[in-house]
């Protein structure tokens, strides 16, 4: 077929040449040499040249050189050539940026009719952290929430949460989601560094173009194509908290540059970070100070026991009542961790074969496994959980067809405060006996008070909880861990802390872009297939069945230029279909006009709406933790009693509606330009309308008379308002100034609904930066980040983020002649301890080296 041949070598000729610096004269490594409008590109080599097949059979060929730090350069070439010479200028300001997040269509970043980043390489390899995500914060805009070392996530524009369910992360445009739990791992299976492209980062809804969950932003990590990047890198990493990393990049392309393949593998271990907050929790019925002992939040089995209720109708009812409800002791984070190493591996396998100039097929195997702790409505310990993902892909410069499938499994998985719970609950008989002895052994004395007599029983049960040190509870101990469902020595069903998943996502799209007269216009489709598979361990499947969920979409949009190109319109918009909800439409309209002879001045506005559809845990889970039972709500609704009205003993009804999407709408102004030459300016100002938030509701189910939760809609709607500006002023070359603040604000007057979300976001935060480069390979960056106190609410936990800062810095030195860059780094270097999220770990300082060898 025609279709399928490759490239004629008769018609195919060669451009030879050479980029340098316009003004150093110097050769320039690395420079991307593409032909416009094809698929075909290379690299310049380590002296500078570049050679790359082209087919002149329809006449000259249009070649665009770019490189990080130049502005691009387009070049006509009438034909063969030995000798072509580009000369690259150096960019001052990031304005001839090229990004396709923002409108899935390549434009200046200067002219992107929403709020967008862009972190580029250069930029990703003067980072001050060792962890991407947290190199990011100094961003506008950017909230972090570090659960452990590895489970870092970003989230913009409130509404912040450990959990991002409203915030997507792509990977070369395919989602990284954990199939079970809906939401993304930060980096944990993501793109190492050393391969990375750039980053891009949407600001807001973007669901017109992205569908569900793209509701307060995108992320897209863009890899490292092996056509344009090829040769070979390594990178060792070492620090404190016994930090070690390594990673290795290979790339290279076969068969007369018509195959390129590409590997990356990287291994990642560190002491983690570990919670250990002992203030009471929201829920816990007495204060830190008070001897009956109390709930604390990083505490794990310190459960109430009602004494008033355990020794009814016994004899010692009475001392039963006295008593009333006592905490048992419970055990720290770092007790019931056996080993607390953080670690990941990745691995990436990735081929690309040119069947035309302009028709590239591709595939990649994606694997990833790690051992790290994440919050949510617990805090989770990930043992050895794993990831794996196959993308095959056919696109050319106009359009692209991409399926992928995305699997993971829970390996070791459990949750603290179940297991901890459970752990005790062993022994929970012996310590109400010791207690309800020791109490009345001292209350029934003449004149002694509640206070001595729970003295008493205080310090009599202070051994009491079980022994994990014991090896004869070893095997107990493992099997509580390791298990959703295991039997006691009676052959009785209990329940255990572990969590058995392994679910799959199954994608398929395709995007056309396409000219109408003067009108851009983009469209395209997706299908996804959710197939869940818990054994009856989180989701309401039986053992050896799959729970099959999907939804579909398509979407449009088109643009037009006037006004000699410097007023531009865009539409779009996208309807999405659910199997358990109604569908959804999605509508943006923007405008962009540019100002200035070089169009350096652009100001845009733009109107949109988006939606989240609930997580498949909130329409098919099905977990009985013993005082509460969670339950899935996509049918027909639940009927029963309101918690609060049944304790105060008077049960009010309540009838709770079943699921359906959550909504906002925004309208957005911003302006990006570049004034005076060196100074680069973006700002944003931003309103929000939410409706029909998601949240859980807790209740007396009327069919069972059992404590339930369950995921319902909000009745009342909020709005939050926000503005964020950015600046890099380039003064010289070996000093540069940058600056960011972001202002974030929660219009919530007179709202009572318990089920719309906390906003989880400092009202205010900034970030200052200064970088350069003093003398040739070498650079410098030191960024200071401060974030305002705010109250911070999960079902984990709920509770004051103070406010803090950061100071953050990094040195790296280039030494050419042996292909190696020496970085020396340090993240927090006051030590400034500090949580970005209440109920996870304290951060302190983080001094590593790094040594990168590209060859």
């Amino acid at each position: 077929m025609l279709l399928l041949a490759p490239l004629n070598s008769a018609q195919a000729q060669e451009i030879r040449g050479t980029v340098v610096d316009e003004v150093t004269n110097e050769t320039l490594p690395g420079v991307n040499v593409v032909i416009e409008g094809t698929v075909q590109g290379t690299a310049t080599r380590g002296d500078g040249t570049f050679s790359l097949r082209a087919n002149f059979d329809a006449g000259p060929v249009t070649i665009v050189a770019s490189f990080i730090g130049y502005n691009p350069r387009r070049i006509v070439v009438d034909g063969p050539t030995d000798d072509l010479v580009i000369r690259l200028r150096e960019s001052r300001v990031m304005g001839d940026d090229i990004v396709v997040s923002a409108s899935r269509r390549e434009e200046r970043i200067m002219e992107a009719p929403v709020t967008i980043e862009r972190v580029d390489a250069r930029q990703i390899s003067n980072l001050t952290s060792p962890d991407l995500y947290t190199g990011l914060a100094h961003l506008k805009g950017i909230d972090l929430n570090t659960s452990s070392m590895l489970f870092t996530t970003i989230n913009t524009r409130g509404f912040n949460s450990a959990k991002p369910e409203r915030i997507i992360q792509l990977n070369d445009y395919a989602d990284t989601q954990i199939p079970s739990l809906n939401f993304t791992a930060g980096n944990l299976n993501g793109i190492h560094e050393i391969d990375i492209e750039s980053v891009e980062i949407i600001h807001g809804p973007a669901s017109a173009l992205y569908g569900a969950n793209a509701f307060n932003g995108v992320i897209n990590i863009i890899s490292k194509d092996p056509f344009l990047h090829p040769g070979i890198t390594a990178q060792v990493r070492g620090g404190e908290r016994e930090l070690f990393e390594g990673a290795i990049r290979v790339a290279q392309p076969f068969l007369d540059d018509r195959l390129g393949v590409k590997v990356v593998a990287s291994y990642f271990q560190a002491d983690d970070w570990v919670a250990s907050n002992m203030d009471p929790q929201f829920t816990s019925l007495y204060g830190a100070d008070d001897i009956r002992r109390y709930d604390a939040v990083n505490m794990y089995g310190d459960i109430a026991l009602n004494f008033a209720e355990l020794l009814a109708g016994t004899p010692n009812a009475p001392i039963g009542n006295a008593i009333g409800t006592v905490y048992m002791p419970g055990f720290t984070e770092e007790e019931l961790v056996d080993d607390n190493t953080a670690r990941n591996f990745r691995f990436v396998g990735n081929a690309q074969y040119l069947l035309t100039d302009n028709l590239k097929l591709s595939y990649e195997y994606k694997y990833a496994s790690g051992s790290a702790t994440y919050q949510s409505t617990s805090r989770y310990r990930f043992d050895n959980f794993q990831l794996q993902t196959h993308k095959a892909e056919l696109s050319s410069d106009d359009f692209m067809i991409r399926a992928y499938t995305i699997a993971d499994d829970s390996g070791d998985t459990y949750d603290l405060t179940f297991y901890g719970a459970f752990l005790n609950q062993q022994v929970a008989p012996q310590f109400v006996q010791t207690y309800a002895q020791a109490f009345a052994s001292v209350f029934t004395q003449p004149g002694a008070t509640h206070q001595e007599a729970h003295e008493a029983a205080f310090n009599a049960t202070q051994n009491s909880r079980f022994d994990i040190t014991d090896p004869a509870n070893a095997e107990l101990r493992d099997t509580i861990r390791e298990n959703a469902i295991w039997f006691d020595a009676d052959g009785n069903p209990q329940l255990g802390a572990g969590f058995n998943v392994a679910s799959r996502i199954n994608h398929v799209e395709g995007q056309y872009n396409f000219d109408i007269d003067r009108v851009e216009v983009t469209a395209g489709a997706s299908y996804r297939q959710f197939q869940l598979n818990s054994d009856g361990s989180l989701f309401e499947d039986e053992p050896d069945e799959t729970i099959d969920n999907y939804e579909y979409g398509f979407y449009a949009q088109a643009g037009i230029s006037v006004l000699d190109e410097r007023l531009r319109f865009l539409g779009a918009l996208r309807y999405d279909d659910f199997r358990n909800f109604d569908g959804a439409f999605s509508p943006r309209i923007s405008a962009v006009y540019s100002l200035g002879d070089r169009r350096q001045h652009n100001f845009r506005v733009a109107f949109q709406s988006a939606f989240r559809s609930p997580t498949q845990l909130d329409q098919y889970i099905q977990l009985d933790i013993g005082q509460l039972i969670l339950l899935g709500n996509i049918r027909d609704g639940f009927q029963g009693f309101d918690l609060a009205s049944v304790q105060a003993g008077n049960p009010q009804p309540i009838s709770i509606a079943p699921l359906k999407t959550e909504q906002v709408r925004t309208f957005e102004t911003g302006y990006k330009g570049i004034i005076l030459d060196n100074l680069y300016l973006d700002t944003s100002f931003y309103i929000n309308w939410y409706e029909d938030f998601i949240g859980a509701i807790r209740f007396i189910d009327g069919s069972t008379n059992r404590p339930t939760q369950v995921w319902t809609n909000a009745q009342e709607s909020v709005r939050s308002t926000g503005f964020s500006a950015g600046l890099n002023y380039y003064f010289m070359r070996e000093l540069n100034f940058m600056g960011s603040y972001t202002y974030s604000h929660l219009d919530a007057s007179g709202v009572t609904d318990p089920i719309i979300p906390a906003f989880n976001t400092p009202e205010h935060k900034f970030s200052l930066g200064v970088n350069g480069q003093p003398f040739r390979n070498f650079n410098y960056n030191v960024n200071l980040r401060w974030s305002e106190e705010h109250r911070y609410e999960m079902p984990f936990a709920e509770g004051i983020v103070p406010s803090y800062y950061t100071i953050d810095a990094q040195v790296n030195y280039r030494i050419p002649d042996y292909y190696t860059t020496i970085k020396v780094g340090a993240t927090n270097i006051t030590d400034n301890q500090h949580i970005q999220t209440y109920g996870s770990p304290t951060i302190g300082r983080m001094v590593f080296t790094t040594l990168t060898f590209e060859f």
